[in-house]
């Protein structure tokens, strides 16, 4: 049978609104709307399987889909929700067949479409990136997506930019949920659409969505969504506004809670715009509950880290605001006290809702949480404020003015209109809208010369950042976020230097649930205090360029902020730091931080030579391994000692040229055979995607020769090859010897040696060769524009043919990149990244099985 709309309460576990069927047919004729205005609580979500309906429908739609939402706390329930929706998706038959035959590779660990998240100070699994032509489903925030895709890409060393550009900007339909809390980014989401010159068939698409949207637009809900019984209900919901003025802000605290203290049954969620009043809040209400009410009162905001949010979200008290049919045990009332972070992109159903006040995008967004499913037919809103939040002077067009004004029209709004349903909401004319809403900053524009100057990932020259091209200018006060996490071998790894930190980083990158984010003015604040108590402590800061070093922290305060900001910074276990509820704390400091790194997809262990630990996974010893040697290996009577970290699945490693881990491998692989394996893997990626037969032929050509220069002897000595016979490919557990390359990169040598091979032939096929020798020099990042540094050349060569390379390298890019344009050549040379990665996986090989 083939794939319907009929198929979506298979995922979902509901028939579709009628919107949801609108929207399936447009999809089903490749039609993507440039937005969707819809009130919360509507299932603005379902786009996502909609979306993978029509495109196994047969739709002619781009592969990826990426899903922007712009609160990082919730990255991971989104991702979670989406990865239900996919598994139930795998369950049809006809679906997962047709999704799975547009896929270049099959192996016994996939589904038919790959899921990836990208949030701040975190790497996610990276296995969307090993099949560009298999359907794929990302979950990102704006900073994260929007970076990746202007070759700026937020931690992103060299090698991965041009990578994340190519494979967001090609092939891709980018979803902006709640565009309203972006506009500038939504700005730049079209400009990209604009800029976009496309050689292929494969385009890039962007849909906005919004309850709030800042323009008027094309409506999205008619007169049958208002009468289904179940969206109707939906949109008609009752939500009564109480208003309580209170003169400051102790006052206000003391309102926020006992209005929340009298309920006497029900589920309360409290809102504020402030992580530390949020805490005062969750501490308050504990206080006066008693010492035994840890399981009525639960706190949720974007600074927890995610062990404690995991928690949350797995405990009962979570389920009863996100199942509406949850009652509380017992019959007391609960509580949840939540920041921006529960605003967006979680279902939330509260009986009750108490907030400061906010300008009306927001206000809407919160009331999304409230009575959602309509079931009640007495919820309520209460907003408490002071004097303060509407304070401001006409005349001053500062930030926090234009702020306390939007609050006022804000509170004129709420009192005219008799509830707050999202249909009463809908009757608010957009002028009184975007009078009531968030300063919108000011928006730059996205031109051409400027994207070229941002492909060029390997000139080492100053741009301008992209912030304000997702962010927009505003004079808005800036927080800047500092991520932080614990490792209990940190202090072997800073004795190994800030090479060995930047390779565990590599191996084993941030686990969700071991990171929290605080601001970096707060970090650093919380740090000083912890060195006093401590004495002082080192750490490792990995910074938005994506480089790790050494990171000392002192009593002294000053400066540590403004260092801290973007990074991630790693702090040994034993210095502490980390309160109960998930939080960096002082007070905690010398109280020892469990290391919650090790998972199923990577873990350390202690080897001594001619032992074999007891109790690892049976997957540690198919593993890519690294040793960190504990002995002292000039001590010929030491006894081998090695720490060891072992990576069950090895793909990423051949996407960060940054490492020297890129060269290990499970086993040793000849050269010949892998550069074939690289080459057959290039064109099956081509072939699926429907590219040109001399494209396609490039890609092999290109993947039979990327990796030609790794024969020199300079390379085989450093990968334990001496002899040479035969060449290998990769070195294997952690035996690789980087400094005695000088610098040189294999990707250099293979450009020469593939340039002497193939002819000049002055005819159409010049292009198929620039394309190859471009795609062979540009697989590790380097070659944009080409190599400056001398040391990257072929100490095999006479230094004026090296040159000559080099600048025709940086010549053949202009060239291209003028034929492609800057995403689509980025694209194409992602196809033989990718297909490195695949063999270098491992996947290959069972997939040979």
């Amino acid at each position: 049978m083939p794939v319907t709309i009929d198929d979506f309460e298979a995922i979902t576990g509901r028939s579709p609104y009628p919107w949801q069927r609108r929207c399936f047919a447009r999809l089903l004729d490749g039609e993507i709307p440039d937005e969707l205005a819809l009130p919360t609580g509507t299932g603005k979500t379902s786009v996502v399987p909609l979306y993978l309906l029509a495109l196994a429908a047969g739709a002619p739609l781009p592969r990826r889909l990426v899903y922007v939402v712009d609160r990082r706390a919730i990255v991971d329930q989104t991702t979670a929700q989406l990865r239900t929706w996919i598994d139930a998706l795998a369950e049809m038959n006809e679906a997962r067949e047709a999704l799975e035959e547009k896929a270049a590779f099959r192996h016994p660990d996939a589904g038919p479409v790959a899921i990836g998240t990208l949030r701040g100070g975190l790497m996610d699994s990276g296995e969307w990136r090993l099949d560009p032509a298999r359907p794929a489903v990302l979950v990102g925030t704006v900073d994260m997506i929007g970076s990746r895709l202007l070759f700026s890409g937020y931690g992103d060393g060299r090698s991965r930019r041009a990578l994340h550009a190519g494979l967001l900007g090609v092939d891709t339909t980018v979803v902006l949920d709640e565009s309203h809390l972006s506009p500038a980014f939504a700005q730049t989401l079209r400009q990209v659409e604009q800029l976009q010159e496309r050689p292929t068939r494969h385009g890039f698409r962007a849909m906005t969505m919004s309850a709030t949207p800042r323009e008027v637009g094309e409506a999205t809900l008619e007169s049958a969504d208002e009468a289904d019984p179940v969206l109707g209900r939906r949109l008609r919901a009752v939500k009564r506004l109480h208003l309580r003025k209170v003169e400051g802000k102790a006052q206000w605290r003391e309102t926020m809670v006992s209005h929340a203290l009298a309920r006497e049954t029900g589920k309360t969620l409290l809102f504020t715009r402030s992580a530390q009043e949020a805490q005062r809040l969750h501490h308050d209400l504990l206080k006066a509950l008693g010492t035994d009410s840890g399981d009525r009162v639960g706190l949720f905001t974007g600074t927890l880290r995610g062990a404690e949010r995991e928690a949350l979200t797995d405990s009962p008290l979570w389920k009863c605001f996100s199942e509406p049919d949850t009652e509380p045990p017992g019959g007391d009332p609960v509580y949840l006290v939540a920041t921006a972070a529960a605003e967006v992109g979680v279902d939330l159903d509260a009986d009750d809702m108490i907030m400061d006040l906010a300008p009306l995008d927001t206000v809407i967004q919160r009331l999304g949480r409230l009575n959602r499913a309509g079931s009640h037919s007495d919820s309520g809103v209460t907003i408490v404020y002071t004097p303060e939040d509407t304070d401001y002077k006409a005349n001053n067009s500062g930030w926090k003015h234009r702020y306390a004004a939007a609050c006022e029209r804000t509170l004129e709004l709420l009192q005219s209109l008799p509830n707050l349903a999202p249909m009463d909401l809908l009757g608010v004319p957009m002028e009184s809208i975007q009078e009531a809403s968030s300063p919108a900053p000011l928006f730059t524009p996205l031109e051409h010369d400027r994207i070229e100057l941002l492909a060029g990932t390997s000139a080492g020259i100053g741009l301008p950042p992209v912030a304000p091209l997702l962010r927009g200018i505003s004079d808005e006060p800036e927080t800047a976020d500092v991520h932080v996490l614990w490792r209990a071998d940190l202090g072997l790894l800073l004795e190994q230097g800030p090479g060995a930190c930047q390779d565990a980083l590599t191996l084993l990158p941030p686990r969700p649930r071991e990171t929290l984010r605080i601001p970096a003015i707060a970090a650093g604040k919380e740090l000083a205090k912890m060195a006093e108590t401590t004495g002082g402590f080192e750490g490792v800061l990995r910074r938005p360029d994506g480089s790790v070093g050494r990171f000392q922290i002192t009593s002294d305060s000053q400066g540590l902020a403004s260092t801290l900001a973007y990074g991630t910074l790693v702090l040994p276990a034993e210095v502490g730091g980390l309160s109960e509820a998930g939080f960096l704390d002082a007070r905690k400091a010398g109280k020892a931080v469990a290391d919650l790194a090790d998972d199923g997809d990577a873990l350390r262990f202690e080897k001594t030579a001619g032992e074999h630990p007891e109790d690892l996974p049976e997957w540690v010893d198919g593993a890519v391994q690294w040793w960190v040697p504990l002995h002292d290996e000039d001590d010929e009577d030491a006894e081998p000692r090695w720490w060891v970290y072992a990576r069950r699945r090895a793909g990423e490693l051949a996407l960060q040229a940054e490492t020297d881990l890129t060269r290990l491998a499970r086993r040793a692989e000849p050269l010949e055979t892998h550069n074939a394996r690289v080459g057959d893997a290039a064109a099956r990626i081509g072939h699926a995607l429907g590219l040109d037969d001399w494209v396609v032929a490039a890609l092999r050509k290109g993947g039979d020769g990327h990796d030609d220069g790794k024969a020199a002897r300079i390379w085989q000595r450093a990968a334990g090859n001496p002899g040479q016979e035969p060449p290998v490919a990769k070195s294997v557990r952690g035996r690789f010897r980087p400094g005695l390359l000088g610098g040189y990169r294999h990707e250099f040598g293979s450009l020469a040696r593939v340039d002497r091979a193939l002819p000049v032939s002055h005819t159409d096929e010049d292009l198929q060769r620039e394309l190859v020798l471009h795609l062979i020099a540009a697989h590790h990042g380097h070659a944009r524009p080409g190599f400056p540094d001398r040391r990257q050349w072929d100490p095999e060569l006479p230094d004026a043919q090296s040159e000559h390379l080099a600048r025709d390298a940086e010549r053949r890019y202009a060239r291209l990149q003028a034929r492609f344009g800057p995403w689509g050549l980025a694209w194409l040379e992602a196809i033989l990244k990718c297909a490195d990665a695949w063999v270098s996986s491992g996947y290959a090989d069972l997939e040979e099985e």
